[in-house]
């Protein structure tokens, strides 16, 4: 999917409806920069082969006056529901952001909602207050809202409505990416809840010699795992996930250069490599507690209980499923425990 002139930005309101998957995509037609933005409109049987519907959302209103912003569509009594941010400069220059409606009829035609249905943030949050995430639970209907502190931090607004049309403002979401502060330092934790995904515990201690040794009891399957590292008299010592033919993501604690690092650079297809495939910090100590969780294409590092996390997506092969210890010039100690996840 491409334009055949100007700028192709974010896809938007990709839903499946009235027999057909809808595409929207930010658009300006004016040139391939960034300005005043439209959404283009593709649908699709197959997802393969795509049609161009046109634009179907212009800036035409004072409150969307500098750009339909991304959002997102919600099918509701056979319509589809578009919301978007409404994007208002000022004589100023400064920017006012509301959150807006649009439905799709199964004929085909769009109409837009004359006034936005949030027409700015809550008092003491910025106007940096865009791209609408809307979903149903339970009996009612609930939008995030990205959104930023008067204090400049950004953060996430819960709005809560019964019919899409009317939102009331709930509160900021509070996430549970679980933060304590120890000997004056900010740690992160993972959130208590995932401990309920745990169906299956392995086990492992391991004494490596100067050697590299493919586990036989424990693959890199999608789970948590609580690792600890005593380096012992070896000079490196690591641990490979996803390990395959010339693959392998790598948490490695070297003692003579005194750093621990996550390594990427043969983790599969390469993503987001312009800084680097390796990330270091700086580490004295001789043991190390890993909490790892690993996914289908990311890796989550937590050092010693959140002192510092290394996050990293990673696109190995399926077949790419082994896990290896390995230790250098010397003998190690590494004990691992394993939860399989559902």
């Amino acid at each position: 999917m491409q334009p055949n002139y100007g700028l192709l930005n974010e896809p938007n309101g990709f839903c499946y409806y009235n027999g057909k998957y809808h595409l929207f995509y930010q658009w300006f037609l004016f040139g391939a920069v960034h300005g005043m933005k439209h959404w283009y409109h593709l649908t699709s049987a197959d997802l393969v082969d795509w049609q161009e519907e046109g634009v179907a959302l212009i800036p035409e209103f004072p409150h969307e006056s500098h750009g339909i912003f991304s959002g997102t569509g919600l099918v509701k009594d056979n319509q589809l529901y578009l919301f978007y941010t409404g994007n208002h400069r000022d004589e100023k220059w400064q920017r006012h952001s509301s959150q807006c409606l649009a439905i799709l009829s199964s004929d085909g035609k769009i109409e837009k909602l004359a006034e936005p249905v949030i027409s700015g943030p809550p008092q003491h949050y910025t106007h940096n207050f865009r791209d609408p995430k809307v979903f149903k639970k339970g009996n009612h209907y609930y939008m995030l809202v990205g959104a930023q502190r008067e204090s400049l931090e950004g953060c996430l607004l819960v709005y809560v409505s019964d019919d899409l049309k009317s939102w009331k403002f709930k509160q900021e979401l509070k996430t549970n990416r679980e933060l304590s502060i120890k000997n004056g330092r900010i740690q992160q934790q993972p959130i208590q809840e995932l401990k309920q995904k745990r169906v299956k515990t392995n086990q492992h201690h391991i004494k490596v010699v100067s050697s590299r040794e493919r586990l036989k009891t424990i693959y890199s399957e999608v789970g948590e795992y609580r690792i600890s590292i005593n380096v012992g008299t070896a000079e490196r010592v690591g641990i490979a996930f996803r390990v395959g033919d010339d693959e392998e993501t790598v948490c490695l604690l070297d003692q003579v250069a005194k750093y621990f690092s996550l390594d990427r650079t043969r983790s599969g297809i390469p993503v987001a490599t312009d800084f680097g495939t390796v990330r270091k910090m700086t580490y004295q100590q001789s043991v190390i507690q890993l909490t790892v969780f690993l996914d289908q294409s990311s890796i989550e590092v937590f050092v010693n209980d959140g002192e510092a996390v290394f996050s990293s997506l990673i696109f190995p092969k399926e077949d790419s499923r082994y896990l290896e210890v390995f230790a250098e010039n010397g003998t190690a100690q590494i004990e691992i425990t394993q939860w399989c996840y559902a």
